[in-house]
């Protein structure tokens, strides 16, 4: 059994269901749909609008790589009278590798902000819910259409406020990952961590894990207090 970071856990499933949202191995269909129509998903781009609308937009932030906390608060502005339904489906049911997770999303101008200015940034991405898919592991007690999410990635050299400019020598390669949620019950939650291939030799690279930070209420929906920090785990294929 394989004992991986939770935080990590959660930008590598998301990076995995962006990254086969272009895959060959995914028959894709893309519908624009009004933003008060109800998907095949059971909720509409409405809906992701209302659970951002009826959330608390801040909360306590842990740095992860130092000392220390904050405030966060995140914003987000609808750019559009649309939603986008992305419905996926593998080409080969058999194949367990594809992850092709159908989801509706809606273009969204997002600001991430600490009061420390550790994070000053502003992005055009989408907020999105995917299908029933990984919830029962990941968060149990959550339905499609009941979180909004969003993931944006970004290098250490692209953020805007101080985050991780006081680490010397600061690494140019990692590439992290910010994923957001907003949830009328737990409210805002959001973590940023990444990676980065280190000591690469012609044989491959070491994958090297980096926390940025989270929020208090992050582990809510576990039923777990702040500060209490879950392992999951994951039974890997043994190597012969």
């Amino acid at each position: 059994m394989k004992k991986v970071n939770f935080s990590l856990a959660i930008l590598w499933l998301a990076m995995a269901i962006q990254a086969n949202a272009e895959s060959s191995n995914c028959q894709v269909e893309i519908l624009e749909i009004p933003l008060d129509q109800v998907s095949e998903l059971g909720f509409s781009g409405q809906k992701l609008i209302d659970n951002i609308t009826n959330s608390a937009p801040s909360d306590l932030w842990n740095w992860g790589y130092k000392d220390g906390q904050t405030t966060l608060t995140v914003t987000v502005q609808p750019l559009s009278a649309t939603a986008r339904y992305v419905k996926q489906r593998a080409i080969d049911p058999s194949n367990t590798y594809e992850i092709c997770v159908s989801y509706l999303e809606v273009d969204a101008q997002v600001s991430f902000r600490t009061d420390d200015g550790g994070f000053n940034e502003s992005w055009t991405t989408t907020i999105y819910d995917t299908e029933h898919w990984g919830s029962p592991i990941l968060w149990p007690d959550m339905q499609p259409g009941t979180e909004t999410k969003i993931d944006y990635h970004l290098k250490a050299d692209q953020v805007v406020g101080s985050f991780y400019k006081d680490v010397e020598p600061i690494n140019h390669n990692i590439l992290f990952n910010v994923w957001i949620a907003f949830n009328e019950v737990h409210g805002l939650r959001a973590t940023v961590s990444g990676f980065s291939n280190e000591k690469c030799d012609e044989e491959g690279c070491v994958l090297a894990s980096h926390e940025g930070g989270k929020t208090n209420n992050f582990f809510a929906p576990l039923g777990l207090k702040p500060g209490e920090k879950p392992v999951l785990e994951i039974e890997l294929p043994l190597e012969h």
